[in-house]
């Protein structure tokens, strides 16, 4: 056979090897054209998305909590639903001291004829634990005692909870704003005998209310039995690892760390604190306590 013949017989046979069926490359221009190639990289998984409803209450009976509405406003209590616990606010100015937060199961505050309606407020991506932050973070500010009925009521947290959960979330929610006007209203609207009757049946916290508990370092920490964190003090102590340092009179000028060595060193826990200033109220109220 002549030498040519024997070459293009060999490429022929090459060709045969490589080549791909017009349709096939046609169809791969298409899926890569549409942003889909052969080898997709594998995506992380969305975060599970988990509904925040607003459940709001008659507190004075339906027909006569119609008789606001050609005001547009109605006498109500509300309470935030998320990861299916409802988180509300009360307390009194005369009550006891403690945090004025507290779940309870959805649409429990309240017997069934008093339930007005529940308000979808979206979705959020935040874990039970995220949301226990949150709550964490505001306890402070939402004592029983600083409960008012005009000037901060379960509708005034219902809404800076809603408002933080969205900041956290990255997504915009709405408090319906008819659910607190008569709030806004006052004494204008609402007899100081409705007022009384209203302060009666205000749903209440619990006698050992508090929000659920922030995710504890431990829970976190992969290497804590060697965690300078949670090691005893007096083992600490023995180990060499803690001396005794005096607590400074102005805490101003200190850095937060230098504030967190002095409260880890002193056993004063900074739970809670989201701030510097909370930092320094808890060190000055634990100085407080030890002249007492």
């Amino acid at each position: 056979m002549p030498a040519w013949k024997v070459a293009g017989t060999a490429a022929a046979r090459q060709d045969e090897k490589v080549a791909v069926p017009k349709k096939t490359l046609k169809e791969m221009r298409e899926l890569e054209a549409n942003g889909i190639h052969r080898d997709p990289q594998p995506q992380a998984p969305a975060a599970k998305l988990t509904p925040v409803v607003l459940n709001v209450y008659n507190l004075v009976p339906p027909p006569h909590n119609t008789r606001f509405s050609m005001f547009g406003v109605g006498i109500y209590h509300s309470g935030v639903v998320v990861h299916g616990k409802e988180y509300s606010f009360g307390g009194s100015s005369e009550g006891a001291d403690g945090c004025g937060i507290f779940n309870i199961p959805p649409r429990a505050a309240l017997p069934p004829s008093m339930f007005h309606s529940s308000v979808p407020i979206g979705d959020t991506p935040l874990a039970p634990q995220q949301v226990a932050w949150i709550l964490n973070g505001m306890g402070r500010d939402w004592t029983m005692r600083s409960y008012s009925l005009l000037g901060k009521n379960c509708n005034h947290f219902s809404e800076e909870f809603i408002r933080r959960l969205g900041a956290a979330s990255k997504r915009k929610y709405t408090f319906p704003a008819w659910v607190n006007r008569a709030a806004k209203l006052g004494d204008t609207l609402i007899p100081s005998s409705l007022m009384a009757y209203i302060l009666k049946n205000l749903p209440q916290p619990p006698p050992e209310a508090a929000p659920p508990p922030a995710p504890s370092h431990a829970s976190q920490c992969h290497n804590c039995a060697n965690c300078r964190q949670h090691k005893p003090a007096a083992a600490a102590e023995a180990e060499g690892e803690v001396k005794k340092i005096p607590i400074p009179e102005d805490l101003a000028p200190l850095t937060v760390r230098q504030l967190r060595t002095i409260m880890f060193v002193h056993g004063i826990s900074w739970q809670g604190c989201v701030e510097k200033s909370d930092m320094v109220t808890c060190i000055k109220e634990h100085v407080a306590a030890k002249k007492e």
